[in-house]
Order: structure tokens, then sequence, then C-alpha cells
């Protein structure tokens, strides 16, 4: 297929093929298909991995008819097409409903739409005193700056994914002290640090690494919980002041008592896109195109608003799961 298809290109971009041929827009996708996928290696057609200039999946066409459309996955759940964010109230005395909506390439991040969602909010007067999210949502910048918003984020921060924090009694961070102002930190066995070295994290922010003494490290008797290191000491890097006290604060608000109750409102908007793919097809886009396919996330979502009207004004009551086929039969007026 890799070798016809480059015979094909090199054909119809011939100087003898007509003009309106060369220039038709399904050209124009096939070439950069084939270009995404395979490269010529003398007179040998290969496929493209990610060492040979395989494109980041943000950047790859997924699907020849729709070139907006991305391929991603969740959770063990991969589509190609794209990724809707809803915004509801979950008032108790009030019907829940859709406040905005986001429609966004699938291989976008979860955390880089929440700004926009704020904002939205924010401009049309009705942002939440607080906002329930997923992990996925929480970051060190949305949670800076929805404090600067007022907004107050719930939202799991994900946990650190070092093997000392994993392991049950081993070092992590947590269990060192730090002294800012002259840079050093204090192992839980009583070592200090060199002097901190400043660098920077994959998204730029700040950060201090510490770094202990090799022979103190190789001799110490808890070493196992702390460093695998044979040719080093201990390193630690961390968030720069005051973003690493920030940090441990949103945690430590995580622990407290009644945080764990509040958080479970947010329950309700997987029932509301339980509601949507099983009641309007969300999952299947109608349309070809980020802008067509944001319409229709948009159409569903007001008929998810009207329905819910409709049943609060007639004074029914919200369910708090979907009944069953038997419990809708059983109960179902003669």
């Amino acid at each position: 297929m890799g070798r016809d298809g480059f015979w094909l290109l090199e054909r119809v971009q011939a100087e003898d093929t007509p003009a309106e041929i060369r220039g038709l827009p399904s050209l124009e996708v096939l070439r950069r298909i084939w270009i995404q996928q395979y490269y010529r290696e003398g007179e040998t057609i290969r496929w493209r991995t990610e060492k040979e200039g395989l494109p980041p999946a943000h950047q790859m066409i997924a699907s020849p008819d729709d070139l907006e459309a991305r391929y991603a996955g969740k959770a063990g759940f991969y589509w190609t097409g794209y990724k809707v964010h809803f915004t509801e109230t979950c008032e108790a005395e009030s019907p829940h409903l859709i406040t905005d909506v986001e429609t966004t390439p699938a291989t976008t991040a979860d955390a880089r739409v929440l700004e926009d969602i704020q904002a939205r909010l924010q401009q049309r007067q009705i942002a939440p005193e607080q906002h329930l999210l997923d992990s996925g949502y929480a970051s060190l910048s949305t949670l800076m700056t929805s404090r600067e918003r007022g907004i107050e984020l719930l939202a799991p921060l994900l946990r650190d994914r070092s093997w000392q924090a994993r392991q049950a009694n081993g070092y992590d961070h947590t269990h060192f002290q730090f002294d800012w102002e002259r840079q050093v930190a204090t192992c839980p066995q009583g070592q200090t640090s060199r002097p901190a070295r400043k660098g920077q994290c994959r998204n730029g922010l700040p950060t201090l690494t510490f770094a202990f003494d090799l022979k103190t490290c190789q001799a110490c008797a808890v070493k196992t919980k702390c460093t695998r290191a044979k040719k080093s000491g201990r390193q630690l890097t961390v968030l720069a002041p005051p973003l690493y006290e920030f940090i441990q604060e949103q945690r430590q608000r995580q622990q407290e008592e009644g945080s764990e109750k509040r958080y479970r409102k947010r329950a309700g908007i997987e029932g509301t896109f339980s509601q949507a793919v099983r009641g309007h097809g969300l999952r299947q886009a109608r349309y070809l195109g980020l802008a067509r396919t944001h319409l229709q996330n948009l159409a569903t979502a007001a008929a998810i608003n009207l329905a819910r009207l409709y049943t609060w004004l007639c004074g029914k009551s919200r369910v708090s799961s979907r009944p069953s086929a038997y419990l809708t039969f059983a109960t179902a007026p003669a």
C-alpha cells in the first residue's frame, strides 16, 4: 500500500497532469497522510515509527474524512474524534442544568480547557464558588488560576508517583525538612544536603534539586527506603517556594474532615454524561469538523436542560440512578 501510494502521488503531481487534478483537496489530504505514515529510503518505502518522524497524536490525521478528528484514549477506552466537557449546577433544591459546553480535539488535555470554561462562566456571571472536577483537570496552574478568580477548586490531586511514595515505609519528599532560606534539605536521619540547584520542570515552573553526599547515603542504615542510586547520593527535586507550600496546602485540605462529602456531588455529572450518551447519542458525531460537532453538543445539552426543567416544573423528584426496565414497567399506571 505504501509503495502504491507514493507512486500515485508522484503520478498525479507530474507536470503533465492537469492543474485542476493536482489541486484537488482530496489529493492534498492523501499526500499529508502518506507523508505522516511512510518515508522513502532509496527505492524502499517504510512505515514511520516514533524514532523515524511519526507525528504526535495531536498532529496526526486520524480520519481522511474529518481532518480535525484525533485518535486518543482514556481509562482503557479509545476513539477517533473529539472530547466534550459539560459544566452543570448541583444545588440540591434546584434542577441540575448544564451551564457550559466545551468541545475539543480528543487529544486536548482536560486541564488546558478549564481556564476558558471558568472565564466564560464569569463573563455570564454564573461562576461557581466551588468547582468540582475529576483529577484530570487538577494541576498547579489550574489551582492557582481558580483561586485568583475566587473559585475554590475541588479536584483530587495526583499522588506522588515515585517508588518511595508507593512503598509503605519509603522516604518521599514529605519526610524531608526544607530550609528555604539556606536552600538545604535535611533527611529523616538528620543528614544535610548540599545547597540546592535551581532548574525548571517540563511546564516551566521553577524547581530546586537537593543532592546528598554519596558516601553518607551509601553508609546509611535505611538507604533501601530512600534511594536506589549506586553512583550518587539521594537527589530530591521539588517545586520552589511558594509553589511547594501551596501544593502541600491543597493536599492537606483534601484530607480534612468533610472534604470527601463535599466532593461526592461531582458524581452527578457522570449521570449527565450517561443520559447524553444513552438518550441523545453523544458518542456518535453526526457531522464532520470541530465546529459542527460542538454545535451538536450544544443541542444535546439544551435538550437535557429542557427535559430536566419539564420534570422539575411537573414536581417530579430527581432520581439518583436510572430505573431498570422492570421497575419502569411495574410502576407504570394501568
